[in-house]
C-alpha cells in the first residue's frame, strides 16, 4: 500500500518537516507497514535554491495540482496566512486528510474546517499549532479525554517567557533587543509581546480542554508584557512570586473564563519553573488532579516538524485501517464566557505618588471606597519628589480594581498608576472564586 502526500510550503517549518521525513522515512514505513511518499510540494518559487535536496518534478508552483490530484490522500499545509484557509477548505472538500500547524487558522476558522472535515469523513490534524514539540494537543484530545478539566494554565509563547527574565534585570527595550539578536523575536514583535499569539493558542486549548466551540474572540482580556518594568519583578521576588505571561482557561459553573495576561505565580508553582524559550502547560482535572506538561521548546523547525510528522503517521495509520481519529469538535456547543468584571483575584498594584503628606492616605481611601483590602505593602524610602508604593490586595472583584484604577488616574497626588497585575494564590485554587 502506498500513501501519497502533498505539501503546501517549504519554508522554515516545511524544510524541517521534509528533512525529518527523509531521514526517517524507512523507519516510518516499517512501523506502519506501508509506503509513504511526498510526491508534490507547492512553493512560490520552484527554481529557488533550497536547504534540502528535492527530487526533480516534486516542486511545483500551483497548489491546485495537489488539491485536484486524486492520488494524493494527505495534504500537509505549512504556508500560513494568505490563501491557506482556502487551500485547507478545498483539501477537505476533496476528501483529503489535512495536517496544519497554523494556530491562527484553527483559532479563527476552526468551526468551518472541523465541520467540513466531518462531512467528508477525513482527519483534520493540528498538533503543531500549539506547543511546538510538546504534544499538548494530543495530551488534551486523547490523554485527558476521560476527565473533566476544571482549569488550564499555560506558558505558550517562548519569546515572551525569555524576555520576562531579561526585563527583570534590564528593561523592556533592552530585553527585546536581546531576544531579536538571539533570533527569538521578530523585528516586529507585537504579535508575541502583546499577547495575541498566546490568545490564539488559548482558544485552541480551551476548545479541547472543555469540549466547547471557542474562538479567538472569546478570549478577554488579552494583555501583553510591554508595560512591565524591573521594579515589578523586584516586588514579585520580595513577596515570593515570579511573573509569567499566562494563558488562563477555567470552567466557572458552565461558563468559560478565558484570558491572557501577566500574572504573579508562586515560586513553587510548576509553571514558575518554565524558563527560557520553553513552554509549559498545567491542568487541574476532577480525576487526575494537577498535571503538568513541559518544559519543552514551543517553536522552531525541529520541534514543530516532530509534531507534524506525528500527525502524519497517525493519519497514515487511519488510512491503512480505514478509520478517522479526529476528535468530533464540529459537534460541540458554543462556549458561553464568564464576565471578566466578576472574576475574583488578588492584585498587585504599583503607584508613583507625590512625596508629600496625605498622598498615601488618599490612595488607601480610594481602595476603601471600593472595598479593596490590603494584604501587603511596600514603600522604598526616598527623598525624590515622587515616592513609589506597591500593594498586594486581598481577593476582590476585577470591577473594583477597574474603578479604583480610574480614580487613581484622576487624583493629582497619583503621578502614575501602573497596570494592575493579577496574582495566583491559594484563594484561587479549586475554581470557586467569583461564584
Amino acid at each position: 500500500m502506498e500513501i501519497k502526500v502533498g505539501m503546501l510550503g517549504l519554508g522554515t517549518v516545511g524544510t524541517g518537516v521534509y528533512q525529518l521525513f527523509q531521514k526517517n522515512q524507512g523507519l516510518y514505513q516499517k512501523e506502519l507497514g506501508c509506503q509513504i511518499n511526498i510526491t508534490k510540494i507547492a512553493v512560490a518559487h520552484p527554481e529557488k535554491e533550497r536547504k534540502v535536496q528535492v527530487p526533480a518534478g516534486v516542486l511545483i508552483e500551483d497548489a491546485t495540482e495537489i488539491l485536484e490530484d486524486p492520488e494524493i490522500q494527505v495534504v500537509v499545509e505549512l504556508i500560513g496566512g494568505g490563501k491557506s484557509f482556502e487551500y485547507d477548505l478545498n483539501a477537505l472538500k476533496a476528501k483529503k486528510h489535512l495536517i496544519t500547524a497554523d494556530k491562527f487558522l484553527i483559532a479563527t476558522g476552526g468551526d468551518e474546517l472541523f465541520r467540513v472535515a466531518a462531512e467528508n469523513n477525513v482527519n483534520l490534524m493540528f498538533g503543531a499549532s500549539v506547543g511546538g514539540g510538546l504534544p499538548v494537543i494530543r495530551w488534551l484530545k486523547d490523554g485527558l479525554r476521560a476527565d473533566k478539566i476544571k482549569r488550564l494554565m499555560a506558558i505558550a509563547n517562548g519569546t515572551t517567557n525569555f524576555m520576562l527574565a531579561a526585563i527583570a534585570v534590564l528593561s523592556y527595550d533592552t530585553a527585546l533587543s536581546l531576544a531579536i539578536s538571539k533570533g527569538y523575536a521578530e523585528p516586529d514583535p507585537s504579535f508575541d509581546v502583546e499577547g495575541l499569539d498566546t490568545a490564539y493558542k488559548l482558544a485552541i486549548l480551551a476548545r479541547l480542554a472543555f469540549r466547547r466551540r471557542v474562538s479567538f474572540k472569546d478570549v478577554y482580556p488579552v494583555e501583553g508584557i510591554t508595560a512591565l518594568e524591573p521594579a515589578d519583578f523586584t516586588y514579585a521576588n520580595r513577596w515570593g512570586y515570579v511573573i509569567k505571561l499566562i494563558a488562563w482557561a477555567e470552567d466557572r459553573n458552565g461558563k468559560l473564563d478565558l484570558r491572557v495576561h501577566p500574572m504573579f505565580i508562586p515560586e513553587e508553582h510548576p509553571l514558575a519553573q518554565i524558563v527560557g524559550v520553553n513552554n509549559g502547560f498545567y491542568v487541574e482535572g476532577e480525576a487526575i488532579g494537577e498535571q503538568t506538561l513541559g518544559p519543552g521548546l514551543g517553536a522552531g523547525p525541529e520541534p514543530t516538524a516532530s509534531t507534524v510528522i506525528a500527525d502524519l503517521l497517525q493519519v497514515c495509520q487511519d488510512i491503512k485501517n480505514s478509520q478517522v481519529s479526529s476528535y468530533p469538535i464540529n459537534a460541540l456547543e458554543k462556549a458561553e464566557t464568564y464576565p471578566v468584571t466578576m472574576i475574583v483575584n488578588r492584585y498587585y498594584l504599583r503607584l508613583a505618588l507625590a512625596n508629600e503628606a496625605g498622598a498615601l492616605a488618599e490612595v488607601t481611601n480610594i481602595l476603601k471606597d471600593f472595598g479593596i483590602s490590603i494584604s501587603a505593602f511596600d514603600q522604598p524610602e526616598t527623598t525624590n519628589p515622587e515616592a513609589e508604593v506597591a500593594f498586594i490586595t486581598w481577593p476582590t472583584e476585577e470591577l473594583n480594581i477597574y474603578k479604583a484604577s480610574a480614580r487613581f488616574q484622576e487624583n493629582p497626588k497619583v503621578k502614575k498608576a501602573y497596570p494592575p497585575i493579577r496574582i495566583l494564590s491559594e484563594e484561587e485554587k479549586g475554581g470557586d472564586d467569583g461564584e
